[in-house]
């Protein structure tokens, strides 16, 4: 025979389950292996989803799928992109001044593009391309300037071309060609036939004037 319990028994035992029930809910930890299956979770709070603890450095969030953002999308600190990134709309990305399309780089103001150790800055000089050690390529306004160091350059410009290195120089011109700070040597050591003001050659090449 099968006894019954009583009604304050059974009010007895069923919150003894209750009590249990609650109390591994209190100790296990929260949304812990949680999932949703269908519908959604949506936060309305200002404070938003907030993964790990600030400035810990820990917890990660990760997406198998896709990745919706209507709105901004705010990265403060380092970002690493593995894969490809796809750009709609006119398929250019602008990051502040920069503006990157398909084949161009373009730098608005007075900024700089910096690759390893060459420098590009459009508002020095008429546009400057610096590779270090006074290594430089200027274009200013009418010439452009290819730069050794300050002893050694060429200039290009309407008149023609001009070459410079250790204070003497070649210009070549439309009117024809012009020697200046030429080595000089005397008459007296030039060879026969030469005369004061004539450009002479010696056997390894080298140009001087002939003076007195």
């Amino acid at each position: 025979m099968v006894r019954s319990l009583d009604p304050m028994q059974r009010l007895i035992r069923e919150l003894q389950e209750l009590q249990s029930r609650v109390k591994a809910l209190e100790t296990t930890p929260r949304l812990q292996n949680s999932s949703i299956d269908r519908g959604s979770l949506k936060v309305l709070s200002d404070e938003g989803l907030i993964i790990g603890a600030e400035g810990s450095g820990s917890g990660s969030a990760r997406v198998y799928g896709l990745l919706l953002v209507d709105g901004q999308l705010r990265i403060i600190g380092a970002a690493e992109l593995t894969g490809t990134l796809e750009v709609n709309d006119d398929g250019s990305i602008s990051l502040g001044g920069v503006t990157l399309t398909g084949d161009n780089i373009d730098v608005d103001g007075s900024g700089t593009v910096t690759v390893g150790g060459i420098t590009i800055t459009p508002s020095v000089n008429g546009g400057s391309v610096e590779f270090g050690d006074g290594r430089a390529i200027h274009a200013g306004s009418g010439y452009l300037g290819m730069y050794n160091d300050a002893d050694r350059f060429i200039v290009f410009n309407s008149s023609g071309v001009t070459v410079y290195a250790e204070g003497r120089s070649l210009q070549i011109t439309s009117s024809g060609i012009r020697f200046s700070g030429l080595p000089t040597t005397p008459l007296s050591s030039a060879p026969s036939g030469a005369f004061v003001g004539a450009v002479i050659s010696d056997g390894s090449g080298y140009l001087s004037r002939v003076v007195v």
